[in-house]
């Protein structure tokens, strides 16, 4: 009964580590699914069907390698496997033009990602009051001009701390970067 409860407990790490990746990388793998198959349906069945190929080869996955560029070749070879079973773009898209495409979309991805995670180390370096600002502004449907009522401030004041935010988190994130390439 005991190794009962560990394979269990086992598989049900397994199975929450397996959601966490997939998660976090969620993002990545639609995009690049969008930049190989224009239309959005067929992108969104592509990566439910991604999805569950991830699950049935996720104990081949090496843990010490990045998931997202596991997830996203698995999802290329879907994009192939797709093609070919609908006979779908052979006139006007050729192979080679698709793998220049994920590459590029791979690339993309990464970029993308280590930008995201730039930004979210230079937020939290924001004081209370710009990030409250930042929160304002970009996670809700207020107008600008809601906000600065909101906050007591006037439109003009609104638009220079955020001008002044935005510059601050943009040197901020480019500095990340560049630090990234001298390592």
């Amino acid at each position: 009964m005991d190794n009962i409860d560990r394979d269990t407990n086992s598989n049900d790490q397994k199975t929450i580590e397996f959601i966490r990746l997939l998660s976090q990388n969620e993002n990545r793998v639609k995009s690049h699914l969008l930049a190989l198959v224009p239309n959005w349906s067929d992108a969104d069945d592509l990566y439910q069907e991604t999805c569950v190929r991830l699950w049935e080869q996720y104990a081949d996955y090496d843990p010490t390698k990045d998931f997202g560029a596991w997830a996203c070749t698995i999802a290329y070879y879907m994009v192939i496997a797709y093609r070919k079973k609908s006979g779908r773009d052979k006139q006007r898209l050729s192979q080679a033009f698709i793998n220049t495409v994920a590459g590029k979309a791979m690339e993309t991805s990464e970029e993308t990602e280590f930008r995201n995670h730039a930004l979210q180390g230079c937020l939290e370096k924001l004081t209370v009051r710009n990030r409250e600002l930042i929160r304002h502004c970009y996670s809700c449907t207020n107008t600008l001009k809601e906000i600065a009522e909101q906050m007591g401030r006037s439109i003009a004041s609104l638009y220079k701390a955020l001008s002044r935010v935005r510059h601050s988190l943009h040197d901020c994130v480019e500095k990340k970067i560049q630090e990234e390439r001298l390592k």
